[in-house]
């Protein structure tokens, strides 16, 4: 009988599959290490050895980005990323987002893992600027902890990511006081802006948020500090007005009109 032998039957999977050459049938199957598959075989003249060339898919990453809007119109673009490189996209100088508010989905189309990052400045000078992590996906469920409207002014930032209809059902859970319920309705491939303050239920008051998507979607909490308000003169204030007057911001920087996240 003869020996078994490797033979390719798929180049689209990281298998080698054991075929016995007598019977033409598969007696077993070699794994390769994802994302290796298999491109060219050498058989020892005994037939005791095989040595497999193998491509590994990760020298190259091709991705998908999805910018989703308020008004769900669509703006999609595609990068390849050269192996153990990075890419800054500037999304000023993306078409279609110019002076608009959005979230992004970065899509793997070819399985790459990636690490994803977002980088908001206030200005140009870079004063105010926050980082974010992408998060792994869409859910149907998140929660936040914090939220404030008064010296701060809290922002929900909710995202759809589907191609239907979505709508956010919102348990702002109150300092003091019983949980209260928004929901807002998102569009196919949307994002929407939900200001805590501007509810008169929420205004003034310390709060969480849990939010809960009908369709598995994306949220994220931003606090804006808020301008210093007359009537606010506790200590922290009274701290905060003499070090502006001395012409420093309350973290020591040159005293500026922008507002700061938390």
């Amino acid at each position: 009988m003869s020996p078994p032998a490797p033979k390719f039957r798929d180049r689209s999977h990281n298998t080698i599959a054991v075929l016995d050459l007598a019977t033409d049938t598969v007696t077993g199957a070699i794994a390769l290490p994802v994302p290796n598959t298999p491109m060219g075989i050498a058989i020892a003249p005994d037939g005791a050895t095989a040595w497999v060339t193998a491509n590994n898919q990760l020298d190259v990453s091709q991705n998908k980005i999805r910018f989703l809007k308020s008004d769900g119109a669509p703006v999609v673009q595609t990068r390849t990323l050269a192996a153990t490189s990075r890419t800054t996209i500037a999304v000023n100088t993306v078409s279609g987002l110019e002076a608009t508010t959005f979230s992004t989905v970065v899509t793997s189309t070819g399985g790459a893992p990636l690490v994803v990052e977002r980088t908001m400045r206030w200005d140009a000078s870079g004063y105010g600027a926050h980082s974010e992590k992408a998060t792994a996906g869409a859910a149907s469920t998140w929660y936040f902890a914090e939220g404030a409207h008064g010296l701060f002014s809290t922002f929900l930032l909710l995202a759809n990511p589907a191609n239907v209809k979505n709508t956010a059902q919102n348990t702002w859970l109150r300092e003091g006081e019983p949980a209260l319920e928004r929901s807002y309705s998102l569009e196919p491939g949307s994002r929407y802006t939900v200001e805590a303050g501007a509810d008169p239920e929420l205004a003034g008051r310390a709060f969480g948020a849990r939010v809960t998507f009908t369709e598995p979607g994306m949220a994220e909490r931003r606090c804006i500090s808020a301008p210093l308000r007359s009537g606010q003169g506790d200590m922290l204030l009274r701290v905060r007005r003499r070090r502006q007057r001395a012409g420093f911001s309350p973290r020591g920087r040159p005293a500026r009109s922008s507002p700061r996240s938390c």
